[in-house]
């Protein structure tokens, strides 16, 4: 199951920027100030995530895909997204150890868990997994995971924390950036 965390903002303010002409200053400095926000927004998703799952920050970064606008012509074409990917993890992306017994593995933040039966190992391709057998017989093996990205940004309820730090960033960002937009314009 995908998720997409969306930022929105209140177009009120704009309007009247929009009737003065200067709209291809404003699509400037909304495009910059969205950037700058949805940027924020997947930093505080991969910090929650992080909070609670033994995670490295790249394994968590690469399940926060971020979508830019590309080419903007108007303000109905500006539109960031995060998708948060909804692929089980591998339990090779916590920390792991091979001991007699089977592998131990620190899933969560404060608690590891020694998994029986199972071992380490590196396919032909390079991919490390942690198996384990499915019958008594040499094959079959199954790799094993671990919950997905998308239900620990559900289930930690982090959402509203990380949306109030992308609608915080975007509104500095954008206060910050108008007057300079605006100062090129003019000068121009």
């Amino acid at each position: 199951m995908n998720t997409a965390l969306q930022l929105q903002w209140d177009t009120s303010q704009i309007q009247a920027l929009r009737n003065a002409g200067l709209e291809r200053v404003l699509i400037r400095s909304l495009r910059m100030a969205g950037g700058d926000a949805i940027r924020a927004i997947r930093a505080a998703a991969n910090r929650s995530v992080r909070f609670r799952k033994r995670m490295k920050a790249g394994a968590v970064s690469r399940g926060l895909l971020l979508r830019m606008p590309r080419s903007v012509r108007s303000l109905s074409d500006l539109e960031w997204r995060v998708d948060v990917s909804g692929k089980a993890v591998p339990l090779a992306a916590y920390p792991h150890r091979q001991g007699k017994r089977g592998v131990s593995v620190a899933v969560n933040k404060g608690a590891r868990k020694v998994i029986p039966s199972a071992f380490v190992a590196r396919m032909k391709s390079g991919h490390v997994g942690i198996f384990r057998r499915t019958t008594k017989a040499r094959l079959p093996i199954e790799e094993l995971f671990s919950s997905r990205i998308s239900d620990v940004i559900q289930d930690s309820g982090a959402t509203d924390a990380i949306f109030a730090r992308g609608s915080q960033v975007f509104s500095a960002s954008f206060s910050r950036l108008l007057p300079l937009e605006l100062a090129k314009a003019g000068a121009k």
